[in-house]
């Protein structure tokens, strides 16, 4: 296989009895070596299903969580909120705002926010 690539940085390749389009320049080993071993940046998930999104929460903390909303009407709308919604986005503002609230209400401690928001590596 020969590759080639064109002046926006397209690659092509071509088997030995294919003819390379005009305009095409062949690519030097190392430029075809970076091509086909480049690092592929990790992706995130950042959105879960409620099922998901509450699984990051320990048994203690929804309990607690549980517990709190049936007498604290604020911490009830965010329960309530969290568990009507289709998927969870944890860049949405206002997770993180549910969040800083059950943190106020003394319901999870403050260094939980960080793992609760962070994006989970896709493999």
């Amino acid at each position: 296989m020969k590759y080639y690539k064109d002046t926006a940085g397209n690659v092509y390749a071509y088997n030995a009895i294919q003819t390379p389009k005009d305009g095409l320049i062949q690519m030097t080993p190392e430029e075809v070596e970076a091509h086909l071993n480049s690092p592929v940046d990790p992706q995130y998930k950042t959105q879960f299903s409620v099922l998901e999104f509450r699984d990051r929460f320990t048994i203690d903390e929804q309990i607690a969580i549980r517990q709190a909303q049936f007498t604290d009407m604020e911490v009830g709308l965010v329960y309530d909120n969290f568990q009507a919604a289709q998927f969870i986005d944890i860049e949405d503002p206002r997770v993180e705002q549910g969040i800083d609230l059950y943190i106020a209400k003394g319901l999870l401690a403050p260094g939980r926010k960080t793992e609760l928001l962070e994006p989970e590596l896709i493999a």
